[in-house]
């Protein structure tokens, strides 16, 4: 009733503000009509408690009291109203239209013009630059709401592919899937090939990373039938997309001879065609010659890809190009590389908010503390990148991760804590990656086996087969076939552990380093089991040279005590002595870096160095 007083202007501009300010918002609306007696008008709204002062600015008390002003403005007003303010914004504010783009769009939008649409996009655009990809997807949406309104279907494809890009940086996989689907269908309606092959290339993507919607066959399926058509369109650079894409489709099925030949012919490609394609094969051909253990290429082509996303200012690809490179230094054993690479491609994530990107970084790091020994820093590591991989929905995380820190705390001493992490390692592969369900059974077999308890490793050994997963990297090989290994060990079946050892050690290229120590151990006990002592002590002794070569502790005690235990049985107590010595060392540091996390004593019962 109060409001109802006021002059038939200031009203008006009141049911409109959702805030108004004393300098910037006055100008407005200074310069959208004479608006006498104005500040008499908002005392009025004061003293009535209808609004209050906030700052520099005045705010309605309550949203009702705004919602219930703005309401009663006739529609054909209320648009009227919502343009003029919008032609007023672009009038004063030239040099803020980048800034003021969201409000514009919303003023345009509101008031039913065309212009909302470059408003919307201009919006997305700079927040998509900001890397506030949650707020780029949505003004996109607005963005193609806006342009289906108004006809604009040039611009609807090129929508799609910036919406669906930013909910993949998001993590919100299911949701840009459902965008590349209503993408194809447009495609579909206009006979557009080119737009239909790109909707296909995007999901196949979004199927053969490792998020919850990790689907190899459909995601090959898709790529097949996208290449078909980039062959009939005649177009090079999809083409060269479409095998960098297979490419890494094989190498994740560990295909590695058709990852090869589909890399190849992308590279040509891409090279002809040039730009940021360019960047993306030689970025993941880095990949796929590090799972060969061709450590030189890897390098090359990485650091050229890395010029390339610099020169982008792709801070996202960048970050990712330093953890390709980590990749290929941790297989290569350069350590410290890879914890320098690691903490700049942490530091470029958190900069962006990359969630996905801050789980993989920690990931890398932790892999150096883990077989380092340094226990604390390998736990805090691990759960770091768990976290941030629930976050994105990063399986690698969410199951290879989850069971490793399981394997770790187990090896410390709390066997039940890691039994609790693997059973939730289990759940999460059960229901969204099955074919990765052998890594937490793996590592529930080697904790029971810790324990003792060979008849429950034999219940998890009956339920799931134990074999290589689709991961292509040498490391996951051998966390899940040493479980073979320990388990034919157990079972005093030496042969069989032997043959399972050699299987497991022809799997990793020659120049992988990591991890092998530990894999030459049991093959070592194997042979110890078969009464062939003389080549037990040198295949430890291969073992402890490329242990200490990598500093990698918890291999090193494990071979340490077993040879002294060789050289005891040869006649050799003085040798046997000094290798105890040093076992007891390097027990100690693991035992210290347990310190802090209550893990120290739990460590040192279930390790008993004599």
């Amino acid at each position: 009733a109060r409001i109802d007083r006021l002059p038939e202007q200031a009203r008006q501009v009141l049911q409109t503000a959702s805030v108004i300010g004393r300098a910037f918002e006055r100008r407005v609306l200074a310069a959208l009509e004479p608006l006498n007696g104005l500040d008499a008008a908002l005392g009025k709204l004061e003293r009535a408690g209808l609004i209050q002062p906030s700052g520099a600015q005045l705010i309605f008390r309550h949203a009702l009291i705004q919602d219930a002003a703005y309401n009663s403005i006739l529609l054909k007003r209320r648009r009227a109203l919502h343009g003029r303010i919008g032609e007023v914004l672009e009038q004063l504010f030239p040099e803020r239209i980048e800034e003021l783009a969201p409000l514009l769009a919303h003023h345009f939008d509101a008031a039913g013009d065309a212009r909302a649409l470059a408003y919307s996009v201009q919006a997305g655009d700079t927040a998509a630059r900001l890397h506030a990809n949650a707020e780029a997807s949505s003004h996109y949406g607005r963005a193609l709401e806006t342009a289906r309104r108004f006809g604009a279907e040039e611009q609807i494809g090129p929508l799609y592919v910036k919406r669906g890009h930013t909910l993949e940086l998001s993590g919100r996989h299911e949701q840009a899937v459902a965008n590349y689907v209503e993408m194809e269908r447009f495609a579909h309606e206009r006979g557009d090939l080119s737009l239909e092959m790109e909707s296909l290339t995007a999901r196949a993507v979004i199927y053969s990373i490792f998020t919850d919607l990790h689907n190899p066959p459909l995601a090959e399926q898709m790529l097949v039938r996208a290449l078909e058509l980039a062959r009939r369109l005649g177009n090079q650079a999809t083409q060269a997309k479409l095998h960098w894409n297979l490419m890494l489709h094989y190498l994740f099925s560990k295909r590695l001879q058709q990852a090869s030949e589909h890399g190849e012919q992308a590279l040509a490609l891409a090279r002809g065609v040039g730009g940021e394609q360019l960047a993306f094969v030689l970025n993941d051909l880095c990949r796929l010659y590090t799972c060969l253990g061709e450590f030189e290429k890897s390098y090359a082509t990485i650091r050229e890809a890395r010029e390339m996303w610099r020169a982008l200012d792709n801070q996202s690809m960048l970050a990712d190009s330093l953890g390709a490179e980590a990749e290929a230094h941790f297989n290569a054993g350069d350590y410290e590389e890879v914890l320098k690479l690691a903490a700049e491609a942490l530091q470029i994530n958190e900069q962006i908010g990359n969630v996905w990107g801050q789980s993989y970084s920690q990931m890398l790091a932790g892999f150096v503390y883990t077989d380092r020994g340094l226990a604390d820093q390998a736990l805090a590591a691990k759960e770091a990148s768990i976290r941030f991989s629930d976050q994105a929905g990063l399986l690698a995380g969410m199951i290879g991760e989850q069971a490793e820190l399981g394997w770790l705390y187990g090896c410390f001493g709390d066997v039940e804590r890691g039994l609790a992490l693997v059973e939730q390692s289990m759940m999460v592969a059960d229901a969204k990656m099955p074919t990765w369900a052998a890594i937490p059974a793996a590592v529930k077999i080697r904790l029971h086996l810790l324990q003792g308890e060979l008849e429950n490793a034999h219940r998890v050994a009956d339920r799931f087969l134990i074999e290589t997963t689709s991961i292509p990297y040498a490391r996951y090989a051998v966390l899940v076939e040493l479980a073979n290994v320990e388990l034919a060990l157990a079972q005093k079946d030496y042969e069989k552990a032997l043959a399972c050892a050699d299987a497991l050690l022809a799997e990793i290229p020659p120049t992988v380093l990591p991890d092998v120590p530990e894999a030459l151990c049991r093959k070592s006990q194997a042979l110890l089991g078969l009464g062939r002592r003389d080549e037990a002590r040198m295949l430890l002794r291969e073992a402890r040279g490329r242990a200490e070569v990598l500093e990698s502790r918890p291999a090193l005690w494990q071979i340490l005590a077993l040879l002294a235990e060789v050289e005891a049985q040869s006649g050799n107590p003085a040798e046997a002595e000094r290798l105890r010595a040093q076992t007891r060392e390097v027990v100690a540091f693991i035992a210290g870096r347990l310190e802090g996390v209550g893990l120290r004593e739990a460590f040192l019962g279930r390790v008993r160095v004599s």
